[in-house]
């Protein structure tokens, strides 16, 4: 009877996991003002506001706080990367992390960007609270939101409390959806 309860806590858990969290930007209004410091991208060394540098252009937006920064992570990143490069749209990932500690994360993520050898991306710093822009509403039950942006608009959104690489596709098709 004991494994029982267990079992139905397992599926329990499992179920409070797998509930939408709603989290990001109001899909179909202009994405908000972004700015960050970049630490691996074009604008490597500046502070930018990726969505006016972006202007328009396909972009996904991933913002992380300190729980979603692991290696489940790193390879729905790589993933995401890979992608973008071999579609080669004109498509561009923006990592934002998100934490308190912002000296650590600036010396930690060049060296995590050039390890996972990404070409379509920027690793980037939110300068401001752990907690993210406020006008990008992000839930902090979410430790990974990923926002899909087409032509300054805001086409998708995604949040997870975990997170692999099998995330990737339904990011992708919402980028096609949005693209046509």
């Amino acid at each position: 009877m004991k494994a029982y309860y267990i079992c139905l806590g397992w599926l329990m858990a499992g179920l409070a996991m797998a509930e939408d969290i709603p989290s990001g930007p109001e899909v179909g209004k202009a994405a908000p003002a972004l700015e960050v410091s970049d630490l691996t991208g074009a604008h490597k060394g500046k502070k930018v506001d990726y969505v006016k540098v972006r202007k328009g252009e396909p972009t996904i937006y991933v913002l992380l706080g300190d729980d979603g920064w692991n290696r489940p992570t790193a390879r729905y990143l790589r993933i995401l990367d890979d992608s973008i490069t071999k579609q080669n749209a004109g498509a561009y990932l923006v990592v934002v992390r998100l934490t308190e500690d912002k000296e650590r994360a600036a010396m930690v993520l060049p060296r995590a960007h050039a390890a996972l050898r990404l070409t379509s991306s920027a690793f980037t710093l939110y300068p401001g609270a752990a907690t993210g822009p406020d006008d990008w509403s992000l839930n902090d039950r979410a430790f990974v939101t990923t926002v899909v942006c087409v032509k300054g608009k805001v086409a998708a959104t995604f949040a997870d409390q975990s997170l692999d690489e099998a995330r990737a596709p339904a990011i992708f098709n919402a980028l096609k959806k949005a693209m046509k």
